[in-house]
Parts: structure tokens; C-alpha cells; sequence
């Protein structure tokens, strides 16, 4: 019981901490993709450039990764972002902050 009550204080925590940098960074866009293409290819601060597709037929949307893009895996738990470069094509939800649709605040892989 204590172990559960502990477990659910440090969720709470951890989200409302990034909740808090999210807001405090202006309003954050999530959109799931059924692929995201990473082309990992650090030069200066971005690290990767992605196409995201939300589907079979629909055309790509275009993305940069960069060294303070936060990622998280299946599971919830973060992940260093250089895990990108393990493979090339993979599913999950993009976070941009507004007024930086181009650029990848948060990936959370599915």
C-alpha cells in the first residue's frame, strides 16, 4: 500500500513538472503518427530532421530534433534522445510548442 502511495505522489510530481515547463514555454501540440522517419544527422544544436506520416497516404509532415527534445518510451520512463539513432522508422505522438511547429519539444514512442 505504502509502495503504491509513493509510486502515485512521484507520477503526480513528474507530471506536473513538465506541465509546468510546457506552460511556462506557451501552448503544447500533440499529434500521433503511424511513422516517423528518422533521419538521425547531428549538425550544431539539431541532432535529426523527421518525417512523420499519420497515415499510409498522407503526406508527411517535417521535423527537427534537437539536443533538448525530450523523449519517452512505451513504458512512460525517459529515454536518452541519441536512442533515436537505434533504429530509423518508428510510431508515436509529437509534442511542438506553439510558434515552433517545426521543432520536436517531446517524443513519446509507441
Amino acid at each position: 500500500m505504502k509502495k503504491n502511495i509513493l509510486f502515485a505522489l512521484l507520477a503526480i510530481a513528474a507530471l506536473s513538472t513538465t506541465a509546468t515547463r510546457a506552460e511556462e514555454s506557451g501552448h503544447v501540440n500533440a499529434v500521433e503518427y503511424e511513422r516517423l522517419i528518422v533521419n538521425w544527422n547531428p549538425s550544431g544544436t539539431r541532432l535529426a530532421r523527421v518525417l512523420a506520416y499519420g497515415c499510409q497516404t498522407c503526406a508527411p509532415a517535417r521535423f527537427e530534433i534537437h539536443q533538448n527534445t525530450e523523449l519517452e518510451g512505451e513504458d512512460g520512463s525517459p529515454l536518452d534522445i541519441e536512442f533515436l539513432k537505434t533504429r530509423v522508422d518508428w510510431a508515436g505522438t509529437v509534442q511542438t510548442l506553439e510558434g515552433q511547429t517545426d521543432s520536436i519539444y517531446k517524443i513519446m514512442l509507441h
